[in-house]
C-alpha cells in the first residue's frame, strides 16, 4: 500500500484545521453583523424615547419645562413640535440629554397648563420621536418662606400662604435653629444652614416634592454671619443671616448644583 510522506500528511492536517478555523471565524462575523443590523433596524423602528419630563402635578410660577430623552436631541427639530396650552412665549434651549423651555414671563398662578411633544423630534443619531407625549401641571399660588418665631432666640423655617396668613407651616424643627437659607427660583427646593451645636452647622436641602430634608454638605464649622473658614470649606462667600433670605453666593452655587442634577 502506498502512503503519503509524513510531511505531506502534516501539511494537509494543518490546512484542514485552518479551513475549519476560517469557517468558524466567518460564521461569527456574519452572526455579529446580523445582530448589529437587527439592532439598528429595530432601534430605528422604535424611535427615540422620552425618559422623563417636568413639572408634573403642582409647580411654582417660576418653573421651567424640562424633557430628558435617552440620547441628545437636535434642537432644530423641536420647533413647533413643542406646544403649551394656554400659549406661553419663551425659548427652547439645549440641555445635556434633552431640552428645556424657559418662559419669558412666569407661569400664571392658579392656572392649569397642558404640554405636548409631537412626533418628529429627531435625535443626533437620526432616530425620531414616534409617539406624542402629553402631560399637565398646575401652577400653585405664591408662598412665603421665613425664619421664625421672631420672639424666639432660635428660629426655624416656616412656609405661609399669603391667602391664609394666619396658618404658617413649620418646615424645620431644630432646637438650635436655622442660621441662613435660600430658595431655588422655581420654589422646589430650599438650601439652609442648620445649627448642630454652639460652633458647627451643616447645609441641608429641603425638597418641596417630598416635604423632607437631606444633608447637602457637612461643613464641620460655623455658618454664621461671617465667612466660611478656609479650613472648613472651599466656599468663601459671605453668609449673612437675614429674615428675607437674601442671596448668598455659596448657598446659591449649591442650588445651581442641585438644579443641574435633579
Amino acid at each position: 500500500m502506498l502512503e503519503r510522506p509524513r510531511q505531506e500528511r502534516g501539511l494537509s492536517s494543518t490546512v484542514n484545521m485552518l479551513d475549519r478555523f476560517d469557517k468558524v471565524s466567518i460564521g461569527v462575523v456574519v452572526s455579529l453583523l446580523m445582530v448589529i443590523g437587527v439592532v439598528i433596524v429595530r432601534g430605528d423602528q422604535l424611535g427615540v424615547r422620552v425618559v422623563s419630563y417636568a413639572p408634573t402635578g403642582t409647580a411654582s410660577s417660576g418653573t421651567r419645562l424640562q424633557v430628558t430623552f435617552e440620547e441628545p436631541i437636535d434642537l432644530a427639530s423641536v420647533g413647533p413640535r413643542l406646544t403649551i396650552d394656554p400659549d406661553v412665549p419663551g425659548q427652547v434651549i439645549q440641555t445635556q440629554q434633552g431640552i428645556a423651555f424657559v418662559p419669558v414671563q412666569p407661569f400664571q398662578p392658579g392656572r392649569d397648563y397642558s404640554v405636548t411633544l409631537r412626533p418628529g423630534i429627531v435625535s443626533t443619531t437620526g432616530r425620531t420621536l414616534k409617539d406624542a407625549v402629553h402631560w399637565q401641571f398646575h401652577v400653585r399660588a405664591p408662598r412665603i418662606i421665613y425664619l421664625g418665631p421672631m420672639d424666639q432666640p432660635n428660629e426655624n423655617l416656616y412656609e405661609i400662604d399669603p391667602a391664609a396668613p394666619g396658618q404658617p407651616v413649620q418646615l424645620t424643627n431644630n432646637a438650635l435653629g436655622i442660621n441662613s437659607y435660600d430658595v431655588l427660583p422655581d420654589g422646589s427646593k430650599i438650601v439652609y444652614a442648620e445649627q448642630l451645636d454652639g460652633s458647627t452647622s451643616n447645609l441641608y436641602v429641603w425638597d418641596e416634592s417630598t416635604r423632607a430634608s437631606n444633608v447637602l454638605y457637612k461643613s464641620g464649622c460655623s455658618i454664621r454671619r461671617q465667612r466660611w473658614l478656609n479650613r472648613c470649606s472651599r466656599i468663601t462667600s459671605s453668609l449673612g443671616k437675614s429674615r428675607a433670605g437674601h442671596r448668598m453666593a455659596s448657598i446659591w452655587s449649591s442650588l445651581r448644583w442641585i438644579a443641574t442634577r435633579s
